[in-house]
């Protein structure tokens, strides 16, 4: 009797030990399954032009200027004219596009840090910065979650690809500098890298993983130095050499992006690629890049340095639109988890999927209304991570507030006055507008700040 019941009681344990090991193997299947490769998600790519005003296109209506390319992205996709980065400068801009959050919440906030003014002497590496890069949560290492493999080209100032979670790139782990490697020739010098990378992930049916690119030129950045074929045309439209170079530049940077779209048409990837355009700031007017009677551009809380147009495209599953929505850069990366549905928490931006698809106006902070905010440091900076803020700024429908750390302030109506030209923040009878916009701006980026 006892021997059969321990025959029993040893039958029961193998049971019990065959449902374990079974299940186990269940979970880490449909753990591996879950980060697998899925060719059903839609491939993306970013591409972020470097110095440029938000209105040097010809779909902007420029009067000179002809960017046939980007104007086709934003007659089938759909455009928000009312969009701003976070940032009026490269570095700091371009972290908030990568995060999701704004700049003194990220840490990275300038260029440079001062060595010796005196001398002219200033540090661009700033391992500090990369380091705080490599801890942060990034677009590339939540798509990595879902089977994407992401490619860096261009700008790119955090050390080595990887620091922002990114499988490949032209920016390996010794460059330190914005310009080291491919960086700085990446579009001026072709696209091979950028091919080679959609065409491993593509070509073979059974490695297809769906892909991120993250194409940011230094285009139509400085130096201004276009192919005579895109200079020759602005030289019968401009006495001013300058300008014309630097409409040139757009020119060549746009018809790099017309070659990146026929590469991926002849993959036959259009339909399933998303293609998503924007800028990291706006135009140095230091150069005369621009025309006159436009408020300061790159590094300025103004129009010209902070106003981009968004473009969201994705062929046969977003209708071509105009939307008047004010939204910001660190939108993009909470937009396309919504399309993935894959939540991410402690993102400061906003899902912007309905008004892509319903025009539903966005709402953001604890006022719910829809505004655009951001900020501007010291550049270079003194300190790495301690820099105060020289200004924040809020842009409603009709106002723009800019705050600025010595407590003045200006406001403009751009209903009217579309080029910053007359501040009105000391007329009395607009009391209520500052204290609104001031109330909705302390509420989304406060005074003060860790």
């Amino acid at each position: 009797m006892r021997k059969r019941g321990t025959l029993l009681l040893n039958f029961i344990l193998v049971i019990v030990l065959a449902t374990v090991v079974a299940g186990s193997f269940y979970l880490l299947q449909n753990k591996k399954s879950s980060t697998a490769a899925n060719p059903s998600l839609p491939n993306i790519i970013f591409i972020i032009a470097d110095d440029i005003g938000w209105n040097d296109y010809s779909f902007n209506h420029h009067p000179a200027i002809t960017t046939p390319n980007i104007d086709r992205l934003a007659r089938e996709g759909v455009v928000f004219n009312n969009a701003y980065a976070s940032n009026s400068i490269c570095r700091p801009s371009l972290a908030s596009i990568i995060t999701g959050l704004y700049p003194s919440q990220h840490g990275i906030t300038a260029n440079a840090r001062v060595i010796n003014q005196r001398r002219g002497e200033y540090e661009f590496g700033l391992p500090p910065y990369a380091k705080r890069m490599n801890s942060l949560n990034t677009l590339p290492r939540e798509l990595s979650k879902l089977g994407y493999r992401s490619y860096q080209a261009g700008k790119w100032w955090e050390e080595g690809y990887a620091n922002g979670g990114f499988d490949d790139g032209d920016k390996k782990p010794e460059g330190l500098l914005r310009h080291v490697t491919r960086t700085n020739t990446i579009g001026r010098e072709g696209l091979e890298p950028v091919f080679n990378f959609i065409d491993q992930n593509s070509t073979d049916k059974k490695k297809q993983q769906p892909f991120f690119i993250w194409y940011a030129p230094q285009m139509p950045h400085t130096p201004h130095n276009p192919p005579a074929e895109f200079l020759n045309p602005y030289l019968q439209k401009t006495d001013n050499l300058n300008i014309a170079r630097y409409w040139g530049m757009v020119s060549w940077f746009d018809d790099t992006v017309g070659k990146i779209i026929a590469h991926i048409e002849a993959q036959g990837l259009r339909d399933n690629t998303i293609i998503i355009y924007m800028a990291d700031n706006g135009v140095s007017l230091q150069d005369d890049s621009q025309n006159t009677g436009s408020s300061d551009g790159k590094d300025s809380p103004y129009e010209m340095g902070n106003r981009t147009p968004i473009i969201f495209n994705w062929p046969k599953h977003w209708q071509p639109a105009q939307r008047d929505a004010l939204i910001s850069s660190i939108d993009v990366f909470p937009t396309l988890m919504d399309v993935l549905q894959n939540p991410v928490n402690n993102l400061s931006g906003l899902s912007v999927l309905p008004t892509i698809t319903e025009n539903k106006i966005p709402a953001r902070g604890q006022s719910s209304g829809n505004y655009a905010v951001g900020e501007g440091y010291p550049d270079p900076g003194k300190e790495v991570f301690d820099s105060p803020r020289k200004f924040r700024w809020i842009r409603s429908a009709q106002w723009k507030l800019i705050a600025y750390a010595d407590q003045h302030i200006e406001l403009f109506n751009l209903a009217v006055d579309a080029n910053e030209q007359q501040n009105l923040s000391g007329d009395p009878s607009l009391l209520s507008v500052k204290t609104e916009l001031l109330k909705k701006l302390n509420e989304t980026l406060p005074e003060t700040h860790p």
